[in-house]
């Protein structure tokens, strides 16, 4: 498989292409192939692992679009508070985020873990829990930003 575009030289090989521009790829490729039908179910195991912030947002909108207009199911993990926030977002202007559900799991004392649904009220504070990493990052370079002046 190869990607042509008019302002390259010559073809790139998909081989060496990276794994964000084969992520995008591919979810085009099973679009304009017909590969994936109504009631469908595509999954996807992070598929934002390997892409830019501003390429997550634009994968998300893409997923809820084809979920939309395709009638397929998407199951998708996320590890991404961007890719979270971004299928909230783009599921509400797209009038479907009646179909949207998300799931957390918790630690339970055993060791085991559970999933739990969480209702709309509860996607801001997942969605927070999941930036909780990037608010420290934060505010610890700030601290030591104003530490050092």
């Amino acid at each position: 498989m190869v990607m042509i575009r008019e302002q390259l030289s010559e073809p790139i090989n998909m081989a060496n292409a990276s794994m964000g521009s084969k992520a995008m790829l591919l979810l085009r490729f099973l679009v304009e192939h017909l590969v994936v039908h109504e009631s469908d179910i595509l999954v996807l195991d992070e598929p934002e692992i390997h892409l830019h912030p501003e390429w997550q947002i634009t994968y998300a909108h893409a997923l809820v679009l084809i979920a939309k207009r395709m009638g397929i199911r998407v199951i998708v993990t996320t590890h991404s508070p961007f890719f979270l926030k971004a299928l909230a977002g783009y599921s509400g202007i797209e009038d479907y985020s009646d179909q949207l559900r998300y799931y957390t799991a918790d630690a339970n004392e055993d060791g085991s873990n559970s999933f739990r649904e969480v209702t709309d009220s509860g996607i801001g504070e997942l969605y927070a829990s999941m930036s909780r990493p990037l608010r420290e990052i934060d505010r610890a370079v700030f601290k030591e930003m104003l530490h050092n002046d």
